[in-house]
């Protein structure tokens, strides 16, 4: 980070962050997929992994977009990737987990996949929030991640030659209900 530059965010801990956050990345390392579905869908880094069902012992650091897309169908949601145009602007949706990487958008894939971290991107009433796992310390103190406010988020990208890659647009699917027929057995 540039050190003559600090940036400061506003704290809006009203939001729900995983509370387990913290541990599990002292623990595991590179939870930062897990941490972004739990902070999107308001669970634990614990009730990820238990819906994964891979056990955390089989955990290798990093998890895959594939895996992040079946992690979140065994939760009761869809997601479609997308690209982006731009890779220096946040894309405009309401429900995502963004896919970025640090560095120049046009550095070779494989370093670029290596340097790849996952934020949360939601819609709440009072407007768009991003929420960030890896900045674990506000006002000194450590904290289980932070939303930032979407127009606050592109200043901390720029100062961490951070772009993005790709995002899951994430949907809600439909409950399923079983219709039985009358009499039968």
């Amino acid at each position: 980070m540039n050190d003559q530059q600090k940036i400061i965010f506003r704290n809006y801990n009203y939001i729900q962050v995983p509370q387990d956050s913290l541990e599990y990345a002292e623990r595991l390392g590179g939870i930062c997929g897990e941490a972004a579905i739990g902070a999107l869908l308001g669970c634990n880094i614990k009730e990820v992994f238990l819906a994964w069902g891979i056990g955390e012992n089989n955990f290798g650091g990093y998890t895959l977009q594939k895996e992040m897309r079946f992690i979140l169908e065994k939760l009761g949601y869809s997601s479609q990737q997308r690209s982006v145009k731009d890779k220096k602007v946040l894309p405009d949706t309401d429900f995502a987990i963004l896919r970025v990487s640090f560095g120049n958008p046009s550095q070779h894939w494989s370093k670029t996949a290596t340097l790849s971290h996952y934020l949360a991107l939601k819609r709440f009433q009072q407007g768009w929030y991003i929420y960030d796992n890896a900045i674990d310390l506000f006002d000194g103190k450590p904290i289980n991640g932070l939303w930032i406010e979407k127009s606050e988020y592109p200043q901390w990208m720029e100062d961490q030659d951070m772009f993005i890659t790709s995002y899951l647009e994430i949907k809600k699917k439909p409950e399923t209900r079983i219709v039985r027929k009358e009499g039968g057995s």
